[in-house]
């Protein structure tokens, strides 16, 4: 292969202090040039990016015409001449010989006789050169193997004949196959990388530890980590030794495969090899630990860098705070997060422990983050703006929240979507439900097309509003826009139209849902139980509970006590004791006392007032059995407490107290004679005797 030098030599010559620049021929390749003189050889080497000569050899004849012989690894060759120096050879108007006459004393006989025999090009040459060398037409250069490799059909043999050839021509040396594979990586082509790397490996190219980083890289961001993990044990194998990028590579793969115990065998390994391992490879390390939520490993490895005393950043910040996510003790949470923040130099670095304090219900200490922000005069982003809102709102404090909504808008800062649907979210928490359709309003004017989330939220906001039909409206333009609803969509429209008294409404949303083919869960059923309660379909709502069962959805005491409920007012004492009773089984409704050891007495505080007909029922008939087979009672008195019960204190009285009289009553022919003390009219004493009797003789406990 045959090159022609086209201009004038342009080369970076750290030679006596010549400097100038030049275009490169190949960036990974090492040029050499032998300079004959009177028998003796002078070798320089000139090295890719940046390019310099460094002499090997040098010998001074005397000769004043220089026959020089150029050629590269390729082994092709060429030949100039140097010609002697002319009169501008000593001016310092040209940069290469001024630096020539400004050489280190030392080099002072050296420099005199290189003038002397004209060893270096003239001045002129060298400072109109503008190219080095260039191929000639058809040759095989960097460039032309990149885009041949690139193009070539996988598993072809194209890609072995490639190499093959560019051996051949002189391609040995590891920076050349590096900087193919990374632009395999770029391209994500892992399996390319592969086979170009076994080609390589086939035909002798130098490889070194770069190389296998390069390869690493490629296969991590092809997600292929089995060939990754594979080629980390031949590059051991081969006696090479990993560096930092290499470690932190195979902590990245780790961290993908979720085995954050291998992701720190890896970093203490480095600690042995590598002797230094950077912030870069710590913040990988966290973030396998982060995504598998080792809280406490990711504390280690804090304390760890202080030891070493490499200073957290920002992302170390992130990284531990997603940890703490999982810790249990909040007070270890908070003193590590207080510790953090003195890390903390950016918004983004705030943002990440508002929305750690987020996931926690912490809006107090989001506000308390966003009073320090101010103090360092950080600027704050759309996220923090975003996590601000929400805390005021959470917090109750809806005006605070307005007013850093509206500086957001003044600072220039665009409101993202999910601004918006946190602020239709904490309004129609509040029951402002028109203030929700106002910011839903304001989302489509700002130019951002709502989603499922944005959907929901509104439709939520309304159902707490009592507004039905508005709810039912939006879930048309909902499915106008092509939006999905999903079940949380569904369960707010159901409880807005349980809400409403819309019960066949309600469960021609539910037959929907369940066509769409989603699964209902407990909100799902409990909201339709409800709706049948107030329209007195005891039977609907029955089977309703059967369905959940069948389809494995977990009762919740909601579900229970709108059940019984309805069933008591339909007269269905003995299902809704067996209901009762299920739900005591499930460890719902403990807190009514009906074991058999404490059957003295009865708290029916958290009940319904039909619900507590039911566990009334429950508990007498337990006393009942306990009789029957010779267990005395545990008290001389029996005592029935009552206290408000569940939502009758807003009513002004009692709701429970008066079903209770009622049933006690009513339920024989003889009503049960009871006591209340002065004191609170809401407990009942029953003489054990008394009770005994009524129950075996008189009570209708069906």
């Amino acid at each position: 292969m045959k090159f022609v030098l086209e201009g004038n030599l342009a080369a970076s010559l750290l030679l006596y202090g010549i400097t100038a620049t030049c275009t490169p021929l190949f960036h990974d390749q090492d040029i050499s040039f032998r300079q004959l003189v009177g028998g003796v050889t002078r070798t320089l080497l000139l090295r890719p990016n940046p390019l310099t000569f460094t002499m090997r050899e040098f010998h001074v004849p005397c000769h004043v015409e220089t026959p020089c012989s150029c050629s590269n690894s390729m082994d092709v060759s060429t030949t100039f001449t140097f010609h002697g120096a002319s009169d501008t050879v000593g001016s310092t108007t040209h940069p290469p010989i001024a630096s020539l006459n400004e050489a280190a004393e030392g080099m002072e006989r050296m420099r005199r006789v290189a003038m002397r025999i004209a060893v270096f090009p003239i001045a002129r040459a060298l400072s109109g050169a503008t190219e080095a060398w260039k191929p000639a037409k058809g040759s095989l250069n960097l460039p032309r193997l990149r885009k041949a490799v690139l193009e070539a059909p996988l598993g072809s043999g194209q890609v072995q004949k490639l190499v093959r050839e560019a051996v051949r021509s002189g391609f040995r040396r590891p920076q050349g196959l590096t900087m193919l594979l990374s632009l395999c990586a770029t391209r994500k082509q892992s399996q390319r990388a592969l086979e170009l790397f076994r080609a390589a490996q086939a035909e002798g190219m130098q490889i070194n530890t770069f190389t296998y980083n390069a390869l690493l890289h490629v296969l991590i961001k092809g997600g292929t980590p089995k060939e990754a993990e594979a080629v980390y044990k031949e590059m051991l194998e081969r006696g090479l030794s990993p560096s930092n990028h290499t470690y932190g590579a195979m902590i990245a793969i780790m961290d993908a495969t979720r085995r954050p115990d291998k992701a720190l065998q890896l970093l203490h390994e480095c600690n042995q090899v590598v002797k230094e391992p950077n912030l870069i490879l710590y913040n990988k390390t966290l973030s396998a630990l982060a995504n598998s939520k080792w809280w406490k490993e990711s504390l280690q490895i804090l304390d760890e860098m202080k030891e070493k005393g490499i200073q957290p950043d920002n992302v170390s910040v992130l990284y531990i705070t997603r940890a703490l996510a999982r810790c249990p003790d909040d007070w270890t949470v908070g003193r590590t997060l207080q510790n953090l923040e003195r890390y903390a130099s950016d918004a983004g670095t705030y943002s990440s422990l508002m929305s750690y304090y987020a996931r926690a219900g912490k809006w107090e200490s989001i506000i308390e983050l966003h009073g320090r922000m101010e103090e360092k005069n950080i600027r704050l982003t759309t996220r923090v703006y975003n996590n601000i809102v929400v805390a005021y709102g959470k917090c109750g404090k809806l005006d605070k929240a307005l007013n850093y909504f509206n500086q957001l808008k003044d600072s220039g800062q665009t409101p993202d979507a999910v601004l918006f649907s946190s602020l239709i979210d904490c309004f129609g928490k509040a029951k402002q439900w028109e203030k929700s359709v106002q910011y839903f309003e304001e989302l489509v004017l700002a130019g951002h097309k709502p989603n499922v989330l944005h959907y929901t939220a509104l439709i939520s906001s309304l159902e707490k509003g009592l507004q039905w039909q508005k709810a039912l409206d939006t879930f048309q333009k909902m499915k106008d826009a092509g939006v999905q609803p999903n079940l949380i969509t569904y369960n707010a429209l159901i409880s807005a139209c349980d809400k409403g008294g819309q019960t066949d409404k309600a469960f021609l949303i539910f037959d929907e849902l369940l066509s769409q083919g989603l699964a209902p869960d407990t909100i799902s059923y409990s909201a339709l139980i409800c709706a049948c309660e107030k329209q007195g379909k005891w039977r609907a709502a029955l089977r309703l509970y059967v369905d959940m069962q069948k389809r494995g959805v977990e009762p919740n005491g909601y579900t229970y006590r709108s059940l019984l409920d309805i069933l008591v007012k339909a007269g269905q004492i003995q299902t809704a004791t067996e209901v009762h009773r299920d739900a005591y089984r499930r460890g719902i409704f403990c807190h009514f006392d009906m074991d058999t050891e404490k059957l003295g007495q009865i708290d029916l505080h958290k009940a319904s007032s039909a619900g507590a007909i039911a566990v009334l029922v429950s508990w007498l008939r337990g006393i009942k059995r306990s009789h029957m087979v010779g267990k005395s009672f545990p008290e001389p008195e029996a005592l029935i407490i009552t206290g408000w019960g569940r939502r009758s204190e807003e009513l002004g009285q009692s709701k429970v107290r008066e079903a209770v009289i009622d049933f006690l009553n009513n339920s024989s022919k003889q009503p049960l004679p009871f006591k209340t003390p002065g004191y609170n009219r809401g407990r009942f004493l029953v003489d054990a005797n008394i009770l005994r009797d009524w129950i075996m003789k008189d009570a209708r406990l069906t």
